[in-house]
């Protein structure tokens, strides 16, 4: 099978599938469809197309039977969003096809591999609410401030119908949210009984 926007069209596949949407090779008579990696992509309706085994099925457009229909349950990809450092970090209007209450999204410098310093709880958001379009930070936790350097983070996405409580459960990049405030770990000097002038902050 190839998951895609229109069978045996090789420009409609679909971004983050793995192999470009081709699966590894069907097992139990062809019953069975896998594949090699995790899918990331954005929530939506796909095609699913078949392609003969007599055939390579090594290209998209060898995939020209249309057997249905495949809903990725997800989040639409690419937003921006800001947050200042030192205050509380919160926002609305996240969309996606099946979002729920009780998803999460976890803020990473990659998605699925590691945590950034000053985000309460790791950096995963309180379980989201209104229909899974709006989250928040520490708030369930009393209402606790980021205190993260300032730059661009990723947002990493995780269904409520999974685990979500280490950072590899967050793999999908929901998109960027830019963090306003200062670089952290900066060293000055200045000395006693004279003027203070910090530069290059």
């Amino acid at each position: 099978l190839v998951i895609t926007g229109a069978c045996g069209d090789p420009l409609a596949s679909i971004d983050r599938y793995p192999s470009g949407g081709i699966s590894e090779n069907s097992t139990l008579s062809g019953t069975n469809f896998f594949w090699s990696d995790y899918v990331t992509a954005a929530g939506g309706t796909y095609f699913m197309c078949w392609c003969a085994s007599a055939l390579p099925c090594n290209r998209a457009d060898m995939f020209n039977v249309e057997a249905g229909l495949m809903t990725s349950i997800g989040p639409y990809l690419g937003i921006e969003r800001d947050c200042t450092s030192g205050l509380e970090c919160g926002f609305d209007a996240v969309q996606g096809l099946g979002l729920a209450d009780g998803d999460r999204i976890m803020i990473q410098n990659q998605c699925g591999s590691g945590s950034v310093f000053g985000w309460p709880d790791s950096g995963i958001s309180d379980p989201a609410i209104f229909q899974g379009s709006e989250f928040s930070w520490g708030v369930t936790s009393g209402g606790l401030h980021v205190t993260s350097a300032g730059g661009e983070y990723s947002m990493c996405w995780c269904s409520v119908l999974v685990e979500c409580s280490e950072p590899h459960h967050f793999r999908t990049e929901v998109g960027i949210l830019r963090m306003t405030g200062p670089a952290t770990g900066q060293k000055k000097t200045c000395t006693s009984g004279q003027p203070c002038v910090i530069m290059q902050f």
